[in-house]
């Protein structure tokens, strides 16, 4: 299985709005896309964590290329500044220490 992580900081409390729509359209899509089996989330004020369960890499990609997280990751800029993502093959499901420490080992991406 490949797993997905990802951690999104916002540019500002007033993206947070914009944010949660983006979020919850991205999140029903990845649900409903073949070779999903996994999605949870982990939201604050000011930053959003993903993890996404996958049978391949190939449905990952489907599902970053299309429909409503590809129009989340078109307004990025203007809801975030900076985010970190990878992913990994597993079989197991990291728990959210796991998440963050694997992601805190990546650079910031800036936008």
């Amino acid at each position: 299985m490949i797993i997905s992580i990802t951690e999104l900081r916002l540019r500002s409390v007033f993206q947070f709005p914009r944010f949660l729509k983006h979020s919850a359209s991205s999140i029903q899509q990845a649900q409903q896309s073949k070779g999903n089996h996994l999605v949870k989330t982990k939201v604050g004020w000011l930053v959003g964590y993903t993890v996404t369960l996958w049978d391949d890499k190939e449905s990952m990609l489907a599902f970053r290329n299309s429909h409503a997280h590809l129009a989340a990751m078109k307004e990025m800029k203007i809801v975030s500044n900076k985010y970190r993502s990878t992913n990994f093959e597993s079989d197991s499901v990291p728990n959210w220490d796991i998440v963050k420490s694997k992601l805190k080992e990546l650079d910031y991406k800036y936008i």
